[in-house]
């Protein structure tokens, strides 16, 4: 989470639109770096998340390097190097 995300929240609130909680915010990202990272390396990706889900999701043209679409640094409140860790070896080859 960013400095940002509460005011970010307020300004959703403003357009009508519903926020999350943190807990939930986190989940979401952990959700959409595995679907990208899904999209990225096979021709068609399904996932059955919690909060997002595809089906048979295709994404063209892939870039040159599946890991390289996404490289991501990531120590987040709640979750700390857990999340993180999960994806390191998209930033060990920094």
């Amino acid at each position: 989470m960013s400095s940002a995300a509460p005011r970010c929240d307020a300004d959703f609130r403003a357009f009508g639109l519903t926020t999350r909680p943190p807990r939930e915010k986190v989940d979401g990202l952990e959700e959409a770096i595995q679907i990208i990272r899904g999209l990225c390396a096979q021709p068609e990706f399904s996932f059955p998340g919690r909060l997002y889900r595809t089906e048979n999701a295709g994404l063209e043209p892939k870039p040159a390097e599946a890991e390289a679409a996404l490289i991501v640094l990531l120590w987040v409140p709640g979750k700390g190097p857990g999340l993180a860790c999960g994806y390191r070896e998209l930033y060990t080859r920094i």
